[in-house]
């Protein structure tokens, strides 16, 4: 019997012109894990007549989950921009990618998780989910490790179908000691033990209509929230009151090089929240310090991702 096996595990995503008709995948990435699920079925609908259940309604469809993987420094670029909003792409070899927040995201992705295809006996046997957005978008690393990515998304609509081939561009990774470029607006370096990068977009997931099962679309619900944490030592009292006093706000940067490319993260102007040390043990005293992104001048303007690398069309 035909088993399928993680290590044939990957996603492909395409850019849909109209939200929920699927297009051709023509990105792939290799994965960490992922838990998309298309939720459906039917909801029991008791009455008084008995203490059993005879009648049933047909439940939402729903698409919704993540996927985790090694963030490279070539080949997420699209996921970027459906994370943010917007993309413009400069330069020749190596090319420049200046993601930019936007009120609306693009229109919606189409995300193809092979689970071992092949495995299964090829066939319609790959799943195809459809009118994808990314709700949430988390950048990670830790020392010792190479900087991950989770997107939480939600979507329209699923169906099986033959998997399609695949095309990896060359890894290329992202560890810790590449990340050597972080600084506050005072110019001081922040020596991290820990990172990490979250944008909430806020979709409008309840949008369903009388005769339809599926999602009439998304857009949001709520304002977007760009926010993070890191770690530091706490090598004195002001580094302490550096990001306690509420009343400061700073300008970020956490640069990541490799070579002529690199991964530039911005935000020019954050606030600082719960930025207190504790004791646990007989090591260094840790200071954890949470921040969120504001507005600096215009709308949209708290978080800039610029990538440079060779990739020429996202």
């Amino acid at each position: 019997m035909a088993t399928a096996f993680g290590t044939g595990a990957y996603i492909g995503f395409g850019e849909e012109v109209t939200y929920g008709t699927s297009v051709t995948r023509t990105k792939f990435l290799e994965i960490l894990e992922e838990s998309i699920t298309a939720k459906t079925g039917l909801a029991a609908k008791p009455t008084l007549r008995s203490a059993s259940q005879r009648y049933t309604a047909p439940m939402k469809k729903a698409v919704e989950g993540s996927f985790k993987f090694n963030f490279p420094l070539t080949g997420a670029e699209r996921l970027i921009k459906h994370a943010m909003g917007s993309n413009a792409t400069t330069g020749t070899n190596p090319y420049t990618h200046t993601a930019s927040l936007a009120n609306a995201l693009p229109v919606g992705l189409s995300i193809e998780v092979n689970r071992d295809s092949s495995g299964l006996g090829g066939g319609s046997t790959s799943f195809l989910y459809e009118g994808c957005q990314i709700t949430k978008f988390t950048l990670s690393q830790a020392v010792e490790d190479l900087l991950t990515c989770q997107c939480d998304i939600v979507g329209e609509d699923f169906s099986l179908v033959s998997a399609t081939s695949a095309s990896f561009p060359t890894f290329s990774a992202l560890d810790w000691s590449m990340l050597t470029g972080t600084a506050n607006s005072a110019g001081t370096t922040l020596k991290m033990l820990d990172f990490e990068l979250t944008i909430e977009n806020g979709l409008a997931t309840d949008r369903y209509i009388m005769g339809q099962l599926i999602r009439k679309g998304l857009g949001r619900n709520s304002a977007r929230k760009v926010s993070g944490k890191f770690t530091v030592e706490m090598d004195d009292v002001t580094s302490f009151y550096t990001w306690y006093a509420t009343s400061l706000t700073k300008d970020l940067s956490f640069v990541w090089t490799s070579g002529s490319s690199s991964l530039t993260i911005t935000v020019p102007k954050a606030k600082f929240n719960n930025a207190s040390p504790a004791t646990k043990d007989a090591g260094p005293i840790q200071i954890p310090v949470e921040w969120e992104a504001l507005v600096s001048s215009a709308d949209n303007d708290e978080l800039s991702i610029v990538t440079v690398n060779t990739t020429s069309t996202i």
